[in-house]
């Protein structure tokens, strides 16, 4: 008894992801901000100021909320020029989506800023509890 072959549609190709490279630049500034964040903080702990314990959160709360209203939400891409709408011009079409762009380049550059308060905020918690478990 011979086994039949199944049919196969062709199916197309994988597409195929191109390698992103690690880009050292961003990685120095982002840095160069967490360092700049708990420098601060440390600096304000130790002359035992209390305003960063306020100022910090606020700040993080007013950065995640501008990255948001520039950003579109958390979109990455620019909408479609067929998902805009139909009684709108070409020219229209074209500000509007250029002034889109301008708008997500301003939004991750918050995004430098923000982390590093996030990180800061954060790393403070974490030697606070593991100070309360004993191990410091």
């Amino acid at each position: 008894m011979k086994k039949k072959k199944k049919k196969t549609k062709d199916l197309p190709a994988p597409a195929v992801k191109e390698k992103k490279t690690f880009n050292f630049k961003k990685a120095g500034v982002l840095l160069l901000w967490i360092v700049g964040a708990i420098a601060v903080y440390q600096l304000c702990n130790s002359q035992e100021w209390t305003f960063h314990l306020y100022a910090y959160p606020i700040l993080v709360g007013i950065l995640g909320g501008a990255f948001v209203l520039l950003n579109g939400g958390f979109s990455r891409e620019l909408p479609a020029r067929e998902d805009l709408p139909a009684d709108m011009t070409e020219e229209e079409k074209d500000a509007l989506l250029e002034k889109l762009g301008k708008r997500k380049k301003i939004a991750k550059k918050l995004l430098y800023p923000l982390i590093a308060l996030l990180f800061a905020v954060f790393a403070d918690l974490v030697v606070l509890e593991i100070g309360d478990m004993g191990w410091l």
